[in-house]
C-alpha cells in the first residue's frame, strides 16, 4: 500500500493550495503509522500503512529535512473532514471504478469542447436530488445519475458540491490501484471539504470544492 500511495503522492502536494506553505509540498509519516499528505485542495490521510518513525519524505520518496505536522495540524487542515462523519449531509456508497471511467470522459470531453475556448478545467456538481440518487451536471445539464441508495439529512431536493473534474480523479485514482471497489461520499455543505473515504476509514481522501454563484 505504501508505494502505491508514494507513487500518487506527486498529485497531492502540488502545493497551489492556500495550506500549501503548512504541508511544505512533502509526504507526512507519524510513528504511529499514519500518512498524510495534502496540498489545500486535495489531501489524503492513511492508516497503518508505515513503520517510519516521524519524518517526511518528497513525492519521490528521498528523505526530506522538513520536520513533520502534528496530529492536530493535520485535523486542522482537513477542516471539516474529521468529524464530517456526524455532521454529513449527503453520505453515498460510491463505485470507484465506474466514476472514475466517468470522471475521465468529462474530462476527455471537455478537451473538445467548442465552448471551451480557454480550455479550463471542466467543473462537475456533485448533487443530491430526490428520487434520483446522486446526479453529476454541468453547465447546468444533468449528466448521468449514478447511485440511489444515497442519504440526505436534513431532507432537501437539490444538495451537494462543485468539483474540480481534475481535482476528483486525483482521488478516484489512488483509490482504485490500493483495490476498493465501493467506497463511501460525504458532503456536509456546498462549501466545505468533500470526503471520500473507505468503509474503515484506513484512508481517507478529501477534495476542496470550488465556490459557484
Amino acid at each position: 500500500m505504501l508505494d502505491t500511495l508514494m507513487k500518487h503522492a506527486k498529485h497531492f502536494t502540488d502545493e497551489t493550495g492556500q495550506d500549501a506553505a503548512d504541508t511544505k509540498k512533502v509526504v507526512h509519516f507519524h510513528d504511529c503509522g499514519s500518512l498524510f499528505m495534502a496540498d489545500g485542495i486535495v489531501g489524503l490521510f492513511a492508516l497503518k500503512v508505515h513503520q517510519e518513525k516521524d519524518s517526511t519524505k518528497t513525492p519521490s520518496g528521498a528523505v526530506s529535512k522538513e520536520a513533520p505536522i502534528s496530529h492536530e495540524k493535520v485535523i486542522n487542515l482537513l477542516g471539516a473532514a474529521a468529524s464530517v462523519q456526524d455532521s454529513a449531509i449527503i453520505k453515498a456508497n460510491i463505485d470507484v471504478e465506474a466514476l472514475l471511467k466517468y470522471t475521465k470522459a468529462v474530462i476527455h470531453a471537455c478537451k473538445y469542447d467548442s465552448e471551451n475556448e480557454k480550455k479550463e478545467d471542466p467543473l462537475l456538481n456533485i448533487n443530491l436530488k430526490v428520487n434520483k440518487g446522486l446526479v453529476y451536471e454541468q453547465h447546468g445539464a444533468e449528466l448521468k445519475s449514478f447511485y440511489n441508495d444515497a442519504e440526505v439529512s436534513p431532507a432537501e431536493d437539490v444538495i451537494g458540491a462543485t468539483l474540480n473534474a481534475k481535482n476528483l480523479l486525483k482521488v478516484l485514482a489512488v483509490l482504485h490501484e490500493l483495490g476498493y471497489d465501493d467506497v463511501q461520499l460525504l458532503i456536509t455543505g456546498r462549501f466545505r471539504p468533500v470526503e471520500i473515504r473507505s468503509y474503515d476509514c484506513a484512508v481517507r481522501t478529501i477534495v476542496m470544492p470550488i465556490r459557484t454563484y
